[in-house]
């Protein structure tokens, strides 16, 4: 936590505090003594530098089902409680249509643009300034994903954001607020704050809703546009057709797999088999396995780094970013061609020092060539674990 920040937090917890939040449940909102902290009993903040950043830590050991924080209902930012100001419902009234997220959106602009009158002030001064989501990526940073679907998601992530702001524009400007809070940059940051929840997310999932990468996650996957018979691949859902993360295809890719190297004639006998999840022939396995290998060296033969120059790029940046490292050692250690694009969408000179536009980009940049190195990276584990089964059956 940065020295700045300090004073800052320990005004959060005191605040929190004041208002019946508390991790000890010993506590009752009722009787208890007013206390500095709301933290201490069983939670501390801390700083998880390789999943998100800032969030609770347990100080002592945890039973499950054991209450650990107690938060009372009218200490939430809701569109409810925002909405008890009857100018604010008013406006929001006449645009019935809105979603929920952008109302609640809406509403945490209206009370960051109270100031420090916003009952909430301890707490949205502590939020990030900003965010590393994918609808804050600019053009170069969504096309150093290099992955034909994740740079579909992102563009597609940036127009829906785009939509959903000019949708609210004209209730913020109803409600009068000033023009830097009905700026789209703000709404970017504003609709990055609001409640969504986690859950099995891939990495792609997190970048586009969070803005930050797990280094391992269980629940990523690479999903392949494989050469199968529409009548074999239409019977899945698009979104179950994935390799995991340890190169393993998923059940219905490796069902539409086999039953893609079965011979037509014999297909409609043994289909109940393939879509069942069976082992159909030493024959029949090989095939479907030689088909992800011959697709999975395609797309890495086409994109246009390897998984080496990925590495040693993602090195560098992290230094830059992480240890401040000159920018000469950023130039000579980049590839013309990428770095030259970094230079040009941030409006530098070769000789010129890092921005802090630019350093935001960077950071962005770093997040897109990682996730472009996991995309890789489990494709080639596909590729290992597929030559593992061929050499097993041969």
């Amino acid at each position: 936590m940065s020295s700045i920040e300090g004073p800052k937090m320990e005004a959060l917890l005191c605040w929190a505090a004041q208002i019946g939040i508390s991790d000890d449940p010993s506590q009752s909102p009722s009787t208890s003594i007013p206390s500095p902290s709301c933290l201490g009993h069983s939670l501390v903040v801390s700083n998880f530098s390789n999943a998100g950043g800032r969030g609770f830590a347990a100080c002592r050991d945890l039973r499950m089902g054991e209450l650990i924080l107690r938060v009372p209902r009218t200490a939430l930012l809701t569109k409810q409680s925002v909405l008890r100001d009857e100018w604010l419902a008013s406006c929001m009234k006449k645009r019935p249509h809105l979603s929920s997220s952008q109302k609640l959106t809406i509403c945490l602009l209206a009370e960051v643009a109270k100031g420090r009158d916003s009952r909430w002030y301890p707490y949205l001064v502590l939020l990030p300034s900003s965010y590393n989501t994918l609808p804050n990526f600019h053009e170069f940073e969504i096309h150093a994903l290099q992955v034909e679907d994740a740079i579909w998601v992102s563009e597609k992530a940036v127009v829906r954001a785009r939509s959903d702001w000019k949708e609210s524009l004209v209730v913020m400007q109803e409600m009068k607020l000033k023009l830097k809070f009905l700026s789209f940059r703000s709404w970017l940051w504003a609709s990055a704050t609001v409640l969504l929840s986690y859950g099995t997310y891939s990495n792609l999932d997190l970048l586009e809703h969070y803005g930050f990468l797990l280094s391992s996650n269980p629940n990523d996957k690479a999903f392949l546009h494989l050469d199968i018979d529409s009548n074999i691949s239409d019977a899945w859902s698009k979104d179950l057709l994935y390799i995991q993360p340890d190169g393993k295809p998923s059940f219905a890719l490796l069902c539409s797999l086999r039953l893609d190297s079965t011979p037509r004639n014999l297909r409609r006998a043994l289909g109940h088999r393939a879509f069942a999840g069976f082992f159909l022939s030493n024959e029949n396995e090989a095939l479907a396995m030689t088909k992800l290998v011959n697709h999975c060296c395609v797309v890495l033969d086409e994109l246009p780094t390897k998984i080496e120059d990925d590495a040693s790029l993602l090195s560098i940046i992290n230094e830059v970013v992480d240890f401040g490292a000159c920018f000469d050692r950023l130039e000579s250690a980049f590839s013309h061609e990428e770095f030259a694009g970094f230079i040009e969408a941030n409006g530098l000179q070769r000789e010129s020092l890092l921005t802090a536009k630019a350093l935001r980009s960077l950071e962005r940049w770093r997040l897109a060539v990682h996730w472009r190195l996991f995309y890789k990276t489990i494709l080639s584990n596909c590729l290992s674990y597929c030559r593992k089964v061929m050499s097993e059956i041969s």
